[in-house]
């Protein structure tokens, strides 16, 4: 089986600093282009993060779900929408169900310490002068 994902465009944001119009007419031009889903992540402090995610596209079903930096498990989210893309792309697959995740585990002990490094760059001489 040939998989024709050509590519996933993550954009993290602070908000938009063009017109909504203006911006989803460029998004558009990407979905033309090839680009299979456009999936925008606020960053700490967006004003708007709503108005993100007027110019995604590609995200399937859980695209009302707003992606910001702060989530907990952003990062397992993106890889999540990602893998969806990939399935509806490559595998014809519009939707499949994968169940709950689970409660988060305890946190782990701490590893122990570890080597010690290089000795550092020597540093520049000083000026000479007088105190």
């Amino acid at each position: 089986m040939r998989c024709f994902l050509r590519c996933v465009l993550v954009i993290f944001s602070d908000g938009l600093d063009e017109d909504v119009r203006t911006l989803q007419h460029e998004a558009e031009l990407l979905r033309q282009s090839g680009v299979s889903a456009l999936l925008t992540v606020a960053l700490e402090g967006t004003q708007d993060p709503a108005q993100l995610q007027m110019v995604e596209f590609g995200r399937g079903l859980e695209h009302k779900l707003p992606l910001s930096i702060g989530m907990p498990s952003v990062g397992r989210t993106i890889l999540k929408q990602i893998d969806t893309v990939s399935d509806r792309k490559c595998c014809n697959v519009m939707c499949k169900c994968s169940g709950y995740e689970g409660i988060r585990g305890s946190r782990g002990t701490l590893g122990s310490k570890g080597e010690p490094g290089l000795r550092g760059h020597p540093g520049f001489l000083g000026e000479e002068g007088h105190f």
